[in-house]
């Protein structure tokens, strides 16, 4: 009876290792010091569907979890840096997710993220601030137990380092034509 509990114990703690919330995304970003004209209208992202038909983006927990993820943390890391003054003009954002690829397996787990962001003036369409962030999220053996989590952890680390980057280049231009 007592070995039957014990293993009842040990597979349910190994069980409950493998699961885990998907990435969130979400990085902290710091206030900016100057800030732009303007404020943010749309926001979308979508994954470029060249790179999906190469198999260039590939997640763990669902390829449809991507875009709406990546467009909302990219929303957040917006209002957090408050890099827009709120004034009338209205701008749209959008991200092209192009690479989002972990390994399948290994005991370091480096997921390569590219993506190009751009700014558009909503009244004109033109797109005023454009950049591709490029990056890999590392996670090492010992950082994780289980495999899959190391996994979900390099994805997060690589859409959060990628979206940081893509925010501190945005807080370094000084206005927007």
């Amino acid at each position: 009876m007592r070995l039957a509990a014990s293993v009842v114990c040990v597979m349910s703690l190994l069980i409950a290792g493998c699961a885990g919330a998907p990435p969130a995304f979400t990085p902290n970003i710091p206030q900016a010091r100057i800030r732009l004209a303007g404020r943010i209208g749309v926001v979308s992202a979508s994954v470029d569907p060249t790179a999906q038909g190469a198999g260039d983006v590939r997640m763990t927990f669902g390829r449809d979890a991507i875009a709406p993820l990546w467009e909302r943390a990219s929303a957040s890391a917006l209002d957090q840096s408050h890099v827009f003054d709120r004034s009338a003009r209205i701008l749209n954002f959008k991200v092209t997710i192009i690479k989002l690829k972990p390994p399948e397996t290994g005991g370091t787990i480096d997921t390569p993220a590219t993506a190009r962001y751009q700014i558009s003036d909503a009244r004109s369409g033109a797109v005023v601030y454009e950049t591709l962030v490029e990056n890999v999220g590392h996670v090492g053996p010992t950082e994780d137990f289980v495999g899959a989590v190391r996994i979900h952890d390099s994805i997060d680390m690589a859409v959060q380092s990628n979206i940081k980057t893509f925010v501190e280049r945005l807080t370094k231009v000084s206005a927007l034509p």
